[in-house]
């Protein structure tokens, strides 16, 4: 007798918030109870950080890279059609990292209402092989940081989970939108070991708890330390109006830790 077809159904996709659920459980299980407080994390920096952020800049050019690396920084957008955010766009400015530190020691990064962005890792040549001159995953000479981002989840949970992993994190820092940045060190030589190191980290190890899987190109954007953003900022409250209401204002692109030598297995607390 023919076998009948089957008629169970495929289960269905989550839906975003299904999604959003399961990492926050995964997340809250994770960390059992502990919560990182931002200025905690900041007070532990081996690299002592100043109160204002204006100096992150330099500071994250100096300490995270070689004085002859080509460092990409642009802070050209254009609004998205549905208004929601920005896309960067032209080839940015590229100097070399000891330029970048010489020139910040005369002048503030310049930025725009949106903030400013860098290309974490080294660049080939001052200028890309992408349309305009900008700068594709060939053009990285150096394979030296992957991002960690989980812009789904509330920040506490972000700063307290990436402060409980056992990652070779170099930098903390906040977008000063709704997301933690974490820089972790790679120990890539080649674009392919790239590739399949983040693969194994963003697709396996830590696709449960909600890393953003698109940051896996080596060209990718983050947000730089050290600028302020209007579009897109959080507000965060500073102190309190003669009238006694809430005075706020929008939290800045800055750095909480920052670590050019971290352990390769063990948490920032």
């Amino acid at each position: 007798m023919a076998s009948q077809p089957s008629t169970r159904q495929k289960p269905k996709e989550p839906t975003e918030e299904g999604k959003v659920k399961r990492w926050t459980h995964a997340v809250v299980t994770i960390l059992n109870g502990f919560k990182a407080d931002p200025y905690e994390v900041w007070e532990l920096s081996p690299i002592r950080l100043l109160e204002g952020c204006e100096t992150d800049v330099r500071a994250a050019i100096y300490w995270l890279h070689d004085p002859d690396d080509l460092i990409n920084i642009n802070f050209d957008y254009r609004p998205k059609p549905d208004g929601k955010g920005v896309d960067i766009v032209g080839p940015g400015i590229t100097l070399s990292a000891s330029e970048w530190c010489e020139y910040l020691t005369e002048y503030p990064m310049p930025f725009r209402e949106a903030g400013c962005w860098w290309r974490h890792n080294p660049v080939r040549s001052r200028q890309g092989s992408g349309k305009d001159g900008s700068f594709t995953d060939a053009d990285i000479v150096r394979f030296r940081y992957h991002l960690f981002e989980i812009d789904k989840l509330p920040l506490e949970l972000q700063l307290s989970f990436f402060c409980k992993c056992r990652l070779p994190i170099v930098m903390l820092s906040d977008s000063g939108g709704k997301s933690y940045h974490a820089l972790v060190k790679s120990y890539a030589r080649t674009l392919e070991e790239f590739q399949a190191e983040a693969e194994y980290l963003l697709d396996e190890v830590f696709a449960r708890f909600g890393v953003d899987p698109k940051n896996k190109n080596p060209s990718r954007y983050s947000r730089l330390p050290g600028v302020p953003r209007k579009i897109g900022a959080r507000k965060v409250i500073t102190g309190s109006t003669r009238q006694g209401d809430p005075r706020e204002t929008n939290a800045a692109q800055r750095i909480l830790y920052l670590n050019p030598n971290p352990p390769k297995q063990k948490a920032i607390l």
